[in-house]
């Protein structure tokens, strides 16, 4: 019988054992032919023994079969294999779930920025304290006793200003760096070092000036005995302080850079100069007046304070930070009345009271120095930088105008660079009239603001309304003009002395060129209560809107009413003033004598029961 090849699929083992019982029964059921007929005895042998081996017949079987039936060949007949569904179960890869960043809340960020200012002031009064330090008049009498006689010829002249400060101040300088043993980082030849040097070490050790049993290289003792030397001569020297209080970022990094908190160095005024000479004293430098930056490290420049004697305290940080634009002011506290104008207004309790002709010419030369600083070197240190501006990072309402290449102060990476001043702020018609000014005719808006989903969920404030107050333009659309497309906005006259009213009954005056002409603006709660009485015609004067929960809330302040019922509403809001002044006058006189007649019933009634009951009882 011939061997045919079969393929079997994925139905399993049920599809193989049906496969053989077919061929069992084929098997069975043929008839044989006699052994002796046609096939030789060998060939049909060992075909029968193949088809044993397949069919399963034993031997005896086989031997009975041969002698009474025959062999013939049959095709297999084609079964279609059963179909079949396998399933497998896996188990479930587990997977760990990737931690979610959590964000700064508003609240961790409102708690690390009142840290950085209690910091601030911590250090601030550190730097108080040292200062008063320098004001000792019995360590400034003992530094100025040691002073050689040249020196002491020299201030005189110093004083009379006949001479320039800054050949003198070298000398000083060096003669301070040579008593302290200071030669590491100066070319001054110490080979003749007076032999007083360790006295002088002791008297600042002395003053607690230093804790230091042995001489060593103390930058702010030799800063703070420097200062008190030049303040017993009569210099006018000032000590400057780098505070550094903890960054506000909430990077680890960031808080674990800066190591110590207070860095100190000093200046004085030259008189020929009309310029503060920065001095380092553990270097026995004397710095560039027009190159103050040079005295501190940069990169991370915060706060810089300069303190006179009697603790008066300038400012000093936009003199000496030649990254201002860049790096400085993002390290501050943000421009912001909570922020900047805190520690202004932390600063002002200590400040003098008037400007002196110095000090002005001071900030002059502080306006100038920044003038001299370089343009950022990446996109982000354009972002708000004071002097320059790119054209990316302008606003929604902001553009720059004018604009052009005449107008264009450089460029990076392809970019124009334009100044500042040139970034204008664009509104609605709506919202410069609460500036006071009007669209011109025959204007064009400059840019067409779509109304976003988000416009109508999230708070705004009182310089975002442009979408809620234009309620008068179509689709969600407001148009946005500059400033350069206004004029002054020019007052509508009453009509039969009527007041213009919108839908709900008020009138907005947002500006003063609002007030209709002929009429007046009466601020106060009870005008409209007069002007209700005496049944005078008037309307809610809206100032501005509160913006809250997602919508804007008018606020009422006064009424407008003509000029000639101005006057009448005026006087009906004194004569009501004087009343309640006088019913408030008149409550108290009754209350008082009500208390009056309480103690004097009070002391008669004691003096009865004394005169009654306790000499008796005596």
């Amino acid at each position: 019988m011939p061997q045919q090849k079969r393929t079997y699929d994925n139905a399993g083992l049920n599809d193989d054992q049906s496969v053989l019982n077919s061929q069992n029964s084929a098997i069975k059921t043929t008839k044989l032919s006699q052994c002796n007929e046609t096939k030789p005895l060998g060939l049909l042998t060992s075909s029968l023994t193949k088809d044993q081996d397949i069919a399963g017949i034993s031997d005896t079987e086989s031997c009975s079969s041969l002698d009474s039936e025959t062999w013939e060949e049959v095709v297999d007949p084609d079964i279609p294999p059963e179909s079949s569904t396998i399933e497998i179960l896996c188990s479930e890869v587990i997977t760990k779930p990737k931690e979610k960043r959590q964000g700064i809340t508003r609240q961790q960020r409102k708690q690390h920025s009142t840290l950085h200012k209690v910091h601030l002031l911590t250090l601030l009064s550190a730097a108080l304290h040292r200062n008063a330090k320098c004001c000792n008049a019995m360590l400034q009498s003992m530094l100025m006793s040691l002073l050689p006689f040249h020196l002491i010829q020299g201030i005189e002249t110093l004083r009379q200003q006949k001479s320039p400060t800054l050949p003198y101040l070298t000398d000083l300088l060096q003669w301070w760096c040579r008593q302290l043993d200071l030669p590491k980082h100066t070319n001054i030849d110490f080979k003749n070092v007076s032999s007083i040097n360790s006295r002088c070490f002791q008297v600042l050790q002395d003053f607690g000036l230093s804790n230091h049993e042995e001489k060593s290289n103390d930058t702010e003792t030799f800063t703070l005995g420097f200062v008190a030397l030049c303040r017993s001569i009569g210099l006018d020297i000032r000590l400057v302080v780098a505070l550094y209080p903890i960054p506000l970022s909430l990077s680890l990094k960031k808080m674990d850079a800066v190591h110590n908190p207070l860095n100190l160095w000093c200046e004085v005024y030259s008189w020929d100069q009309q310029l503060w000479i920065p001095l380092r004293i553990e270097s026995c430098t004397v710095y560039d007046p027009l190159r103050p930056w040079d005295a501190i490290e940069q990169k991370s420049l915060c706060y810089v304070i300069a303190l006179e004697p009697c603790n008066i305290i300038k400012e000093v940080t936009r003199r000496y930070a030649s990254l201002w634009s860049t790096t400085t002011r993002k390290l501050r506290l943000p421009l912001k009345e909570s922020g900047d104008g805190w520690w202004k207004l932390s600063l002002w309790f200590y400040s003098k009271s008037f400007k002196s002709t110095r000090d002005e010419h001071e900030d002059n030369v502080t306006s100038i120095l920044q003038l001299t600083e370089s343009m950022p070197n990446t996109f982000s240190g354009f972002v708000d930088h004071p002097l320059y501006a790119l054209e990316r990072h302008c606003k929604q309402n902001q553009v720059i105008y004018p604009n052009g290449k005449k107008h264009i102060v450089g460029t990076f990476k392809g970019e124009p660079i334009y100044p500042r001043t040139h970034v204008q702020t664009i509104r609605s018609s709506e919202s410069w009239k609460r500036f006071g000014y009007q669209i011109k005719s025959g204007e064009s808006g400059v840019v067409l603001k779509q109304k976003s989903l988000a416009d109508s969920s999230k708070s705004f404030n009182i310089e975002d309304q442009d979408m809620f107050i234009d309620s008068n333009e179509t689709n969600g659309s407001v148009w946005l003009y500059g400033e350069w497309q206004t004029e002054p906005l020019e007052p509508l006259a009453l009509i039969d002395g009527i007041i213009p009213r919108n839908d709900f009954g008020n009138i907005e005056i947002f500006h003063p060129r609002m007030i209709p002409r002929g009429a007046v603006h009466i601020r106060g709660k009870g005008a409209c209560h007069i002007a209700k009485q005496l049944e005078i015609d008037y309307a809610s004067a809206i100032t501005g809107f509160q913006f809250g929960r997602g919508k804007p809330i008018p606020l009422l302040d006064g009424i407008i009413v003509t000029a000639e019922n101005g006057e009448i509403i005026l006087e009906g809001l004194g004569e009501e003033e004087r009343a309640k002044r006088n019913a408030y006058l008149q409550k108290r006189q009754l209350d008082a004598l009500g208390r009056w007649k309480r103690l004097t019933i009070g002391i008669i009634s004691r003096a009865r029961i004394f005169r009654d009951y306790y000499r008796d009882t005596a």
